[in-house]
């Protein structure tokens, strides 16, 4: 949940584990640590389980939800794999998704 009490959409969340940095998780799921900002910007606004916000760039918590921008390109111009979830319906096709 955001500060203004709205749910974050059309994005994913890492949970923080011990040692974890935003470099580092952007590394990870964007095949890029130095898009560690686009972690920040979509993250700081998110209130964590202890209730606090991220306000330092160097200080994450275990347990705190970092969120993925809604469908992030990776340098290889693939979207990640943690990018959003398509509903398949009646007569769509791969092509035309």
């Amino acid at each position: 949940e955001r500060r203004d009490g709205q749910a974050s959409r059309d994005a994913d969340t890492v949970v923080v584990e011990e040692g974890d940095t935003l470099s580092g998780l952007a590394a990870e799921h964007l095949d890029d640590g130095t898009r560690w900002p686009e972690l920040y910007q979509a993250s700081d606004d998110v209130v964590q389980p202890d209730g606090r916000t991220l306000q330092d760039p160097d200080l994450i918590h275990p347990g705190w939800q970092i969120t993925l921008p809604a469908q992030a390109e990776r340098r290889d111009g693939q979207a990640s794999r943690d990018a959003d979830t398509v509903v398949v319906e009646e007569g769509d096709t791969l092509s035309g998704l």
